[in-house]
């Protein structure tokens, strides 16, 4: 059957334009949030907030007025510092070298809180909610561990890895799997039930990674080193990678958007000129779409940190001890494509599933 491209084109266009174009900026910094001193680490909450933890303490702004809501904490904290959302976003953890607290997003009233003899190093919920799992560098032991904590029973379980240089993990979104790795380019699934006794799969990069995430299916892992971007299925087989074809590019951060179609990665040029620039990498093409400078860094010291507004149209980006809100600009026909397919699955589209499948083939081929 063949369609009539130009029509169906123009019956969406006038139907979602008006909407797509308000993403369709030149890239630019919409606005610094200069409400919390040097912040290192920040997340969306909701359209009007946000939690940002910065060097005198953590607090819930309005991205939008740059205004303090609430203060979450006053205490300054030191170089390792991470936080870390519910996934209802009903609650938030916070992680410094010897202790951690959870508090309520909504009222920043304290929860529960542990204190230890070891560096926590980074703090991520499980997807229930339940559990939080820690990843440290334990020096008595000469290893990093991986610990998950019932914070209503206090009860822990750890397992031990090699030394990894920038301990990280991630969790299923519904199965009990942890993926984490080390510094000699391992990467390791677990048993998130029974960590000090069940690994899953172990396998061998050609790179060192120091991010991981899954999709929100499940269905693929994304492990980041400073050179590569690799895409794994969920027994470890590479299906495809992204690389900086650079000698003095690195990538740093990465975030994954809602239905794990776009990769925001913030990437640092280190010669001549040292900056900082955003890319967008779609997973449908496998390429990159969009690639912007936003900053020259500035001193030696940075803590990095991305977060899309909940309807994708702005990123959070925490970089050089300042956090800067910019939008989500890339190729016209790719946030159309993504627009028109987002919709099309929420809103139960009466229009018929091939003819939106044939349009998106064709601006994705385009962009």
């Amino acid at each position: 059957m063949k369609y009539n491209f130009t029509f169906f084109m123009y019956l969406l266009t006038t139907t979602f334009l008006s909407h797509c174009m308000e993403n369709i900026r030149q890239e630019r910094i919409l606005q610094e949030i200069t409400i919390i001193e040097k912040p290192i680490k920040a997340q969306y909450l909701k359209k009007d907030r946000a939690i940002i933890l910065g060097k005198n303490g953590c607090s819930i702004v309005n991205p939008i007025t740059n205004q303090e809501i609430i203060k979450v904490d006053n205490d300054t904290y030191q170089y390792f510092s991470y936080l870390n959302l519910s996934p209802d976003k009903k609650e938030v953890a916070i992680s410094r070298q010897d202790s951690i607290k959870i508090c309520n997003a909504d009222t920043g009233e304290q929860i529960w809180n542990t204190k230890n003899s070891y560096a926590m190093n980074k703090v991520t919920f499980s997807p229930q909610g339940k559990f939080l799992f820690l990843a440290s560098n334990d020096l008595s032991v000469d290893a990093s561990t991986i610990r998950r904590y019932d914070y209503t029973t206090n009860l822990s379980t750890v397992a031990y890895i090699n030394y990894a240089l920038y301990p990280n993990i991630a969790l299923h979104p519904t199965q009990n799997i942890l993926c984490t790795g080390d510094h000699k380019k391992e990467i390791f699934l677990y048993d998130s039930h029974n960590l000090d006794l069940a690994l899953l799969k172990t396998e061998k990069l050609d790179f060192t990674a120091h991010h991981y995430c899954y999709s929100q299916d499940g269905s693929f892992i994304i492990a980041t080193g400073f050179n590569d971007i690799r895409i794994m299925d969920t027994n470890l087989t590479h299906l495809f990678s992204f690389s900086s074809n650079h000698d003095e590019k690195c990538f740093d951060t990465t975030k994954l958007n809602t239905n794990s179609t776009l990769l925001a990665v913030l990437s640092k040029i280190r010669q001549p000129d040292p900056f900082y620039c955003i890319e967008y990498y779609s997973l449908l093409t496998q390429k990159c779409i969009y690639s912007a400078k936003i900053e020259n860094e500035v001193g030696a010291y940075y803590f990095t940190d991305l977060s899309f507004s909940l309807d994708e149209t702005k990123l959070m980006i925490t970089l050089n001890k300042k956090c800067i809100i910019i939008p989500v600009a890339v190729n016209k026909q790719t946030i159309f494509a993504y627009w028109i397919l987002k919709n099309y699955q929420e809103n139960n589209a009466t229009i018929p599933h091939d003819i939106v499948q044939y349009i998106l083939n064709t601006l994705l081929e385009a962009a």
